[in-house]
């Protein structure tokens, strides 16, 4: 789960990630882990992603002005599209998929290795990539890292010659591949913003302490993390320097900053 603010004129893209545990008040539901939000607002005319949009923004005070939600599936099929990325690999690591985009066939689960440096990664490689975080000692903070550059690969790719090849394929693929309130046309044009150098991406990870917690929704005592207010603060002041026209070197030099108050 993650919340972008974006601004055009200066090309930066800040992005925040929060901890899917993270102990929450959900409205008309009660306190529970935040990624309830959606299965709870799914069983509702409100919709999933309208709770969640609405957990954040009465949670952490932040204005939301659209969603877009992709699921894994989706994810794999735009990526291979686009004849695959290029990532560069920083932490070299071994890990196994998940089941659930494992081999085609069998469902397996299958063994994904990652080398130093760049890498050409299909659509599967890529989301295990994306989404592992046990193979780190910091944990949610790489997989934060791991993100921007799978994002930034899609983006770099998005915006090469060679995409012109599979124009058609990627097309249907961006339409049919996530669900969102903007149309299709804006949402093109929001990647062409970035210009032929592309988007600055810098990202900041919401952390927490572990607890656990009466999840209302469940009924039942749950491993969850209690917020953090200072890392809060911290990532909706972000949000804000973003927002306000902060050059990339402000903003990075204070996502360090923050970084380093949080240990990381």
């Amino acid at each position: 789960m993650m919340l972008i603010s974006i601004n055009s004129k200066t090309k930066n893209l800040n992005m925040v990630s929060f901890l899917r545990d993270l102990y929450v008040e959900i409205p008309t539901a009660g306190k529970n882990k935040i990624n309830a939000a959606y299965t709870i607002g799914s069983q509702s005319d409100v919709g999933g992603a309208g709770l969640t949009m609405q957990t954040i923004e009465n949670n952490f005070r932040i204005n939301i002005d659209h969603y877009v939600e992709i699921d894994f599936e989706n994810f794999i099929n735009l990526i291979d599209a686009m004849g695959g990325i290029t990532v560069k690999v920083d932490k070299p690591f071994s890990t196994t998929t998940y089941a659930s985009y494992g081999d085609t066939e069998t469902k397996e689960r299958k063994k994904y290795t990652y080398t130093k440096g760049n890498m050409k990664m299909d659509g599967a490689t890529a989301l295990t990539y994306a989404r592992e975080r046990h193979s780190f000692g910091n944990g949610d903070m790489q997989r934060n890292k791991n993100q921007v550059k799978v994002l930034k690969a899609i983006e770099k790719k998005a915006l090469s010659g060679t995409t012109l090849l599979h124009y058609n394929s990627i097309l249907d693929a961006i339409e049919n591949s996530f669900t969102t309130d903007m149309d299709i046309s804006s949402s093109i044009n929001l990647l062409k913003d970035g210009g032929s150098d592309g988007w600055n991406i810098m990202s900041f990870g919401v952390i927490g302490t572990p607890s656990k917690d009466l999840c209302t929704y469940t009924g039942t005592y749950l491993a969850t993390v209690l917020q953090d207010k200072d890392s809060v603060a911290r990532a909706t002041d972000l949000m804000n320097m973003t927002l306000n026209g902060k050059t990339t070197q402000e903003i990075k030099k204070q996502i360090k900053k923050y970084n380093k108050e949080q240990g990381n």
